[in-house]
């Protein structure tokens, strides 16, 4: 079950951060997807350890 949810959130971590890079001219929501990304990373580290 945790491969299941890690697979999808770096499927979904992959995909703001591609959104991220096309959309820095709108520098809130970039800021906001990066701030998003970076908890995610952080959510996947996390689950990581727990495997």
């Amino acid at each position: 079950m945790h491969e299941e949810v890690l697979v999808k959130l770096k499927g979904i971590k992959a995909l703001l951060y591609c959104v991220s890079e096309v959309e820095c001219e709108v520098f809130d929501m970039g800021y906001g997807l990066m701030l998003l990304t970076q908890e995610m990373e952080e959510c996947i580290d996390q689950l990581e350890k727990v495997n």
